[in-house]
């Protein structure tokens, strides 16, 4: 195997319906250099592994399956993976995601090989709806309050702490030796309570250099009803959203962040967790956030006001989800 310029790391768990459709959108690739796809098994249950191999076995010069003996989970299995890479660059597909565009990776290197200054790229993505079959072209929103123009390459780490610049995975290309250092030295990448693995790498990343953007969507993002990011469950969505508040916090807390968006961070986060609250009827959780948001002898908003006491009585929070319900609906109709 020729040694490549572009490592790809994809990780799978019981992917087998997207699989072979994420693997021929890294064998589609129009490139002037060579590039492997390292393709972390995660010991799956449902055949993935005999459809990964199959294609190692048909593209053995590009591709090298690491079958694992037994499930370690996502977190340990990505650090696993890229750590067997090795190329100059890295790239992210995860087997339930594809690349519809053939030159994504040599647009993507071409810049980075062109401009040493920047850590990473990403770009903009479509979403299928796989529930409903429903393709939603450049569905990827960068932003809350900035459209993509107004995005700062050298302000990255800020704007993805603030939720105003939005990463998907599968969009990414970085230098190797960048994302060895961050592996090697940042805990957060490894500490699987956290249940993600991929913004502590965009945030550690823009701290060692610029962010590039691409407004082209050059990939596709499989909206699973069921995923690590996504659920008919609303506990397991609390407990993903707490998980990623609770990240944050630890940025805040680790890097040097301008009180003001420091403040502003801090009660968005109360503002979603008191969502949680409310959407679960969970008191406790109610009541700690609540006190937070008194503590901070400010303006308590009308609305984190309902959340709080919807959590909080059981007649207030009937009424609510009701007219909550009511709205989505309205809303819905009116689309």
């Amino acid at each position: 195997m020729a040694i490549p310029l572009v490592s790809v790391v994809m990780i799978t768990y019981n992917h087998a319906p997207f699989i072979a459709r994420a693997i021929e959108g890294v064998l589609q690739q129009n490139t002037n250099f060579p590039f492997e796809l390292v393709i972390g098994e995660d010991c799956s249950a449902d055949g993935t592994r005999d459809i990964v191999l199959r294609y190692q076995q048909q593209y053995p010069d590009i591709i090298r399956v690491i079958a694992l003996d037994q499930n370690i989970g996502l977190v340990k299995n990505m650090c696993q993976t890229e750590n067997a890479c090795r190329g100059k660059y890295v790239a992210y597909c995860e087997g339930d995601d594809y690349w519809h565009h053939d030159q994504k990776l040599q647009q993507q290197v071409d810049f980075l090989e062109r401009h040493d200054e920047y850590a990473m790229i990403h770009s903009n993505a479509h979403l299928f709806v796989v529930k409903t079959g429903k393709l939603k072209p450049s569905e990827q929103k960068m932003c809350q309050a900035l459209q993509p123009e107004e995005l700062d390459p050298s302000n990255g780490y800020l704007e993805i702490l603030s939720s105003k610049r939005w990463i998907w995975t599968l969009t990414v290309c970085t230098r190797k030796s960048l994302l060895d250092t961050i592996l090697q030295n940042c805990p957060e990448c490894h500490n699987e309570s956290y249940c993600m693995g991929d913004i502590q790498r965009w945030l550690e990343l823009s701290r060692m250099g610029k962010i590039m953007y691409f407004e082209e969507p050059l990939a596709t993002r499989n909206q699973l009803v069921e995923s690590a990011s996504r659920s008919e469950d609303p506990r397991k969505m609390m407990k993903f959203g707490l998980a990623g508040n609770t990240l944050v916090e630890h940025y805040l807390n680790k890097y040097p962040c301008p009180e003001e968006l420091r403040d502003q961070i801090r009660r968005d986060m109360i503002a979603e967790n008191l969502t949680f609250a409310w959407k679960l009827f969970d008191r406790e959780l109610a009541q700690e956030q609540y006190n937070q948001l008194k503590a901070g002898n400010e303006r308590i908003s009308l609305t984190n006001r309902i959340h709080y006491w919807g959590a909080q009585n059981h007649l207030f929070h009937f009424l609510t989800v009701m007219l909550s319900s009511c709205k989505s609906a309205l809303l819905n109709f009116k689309k």
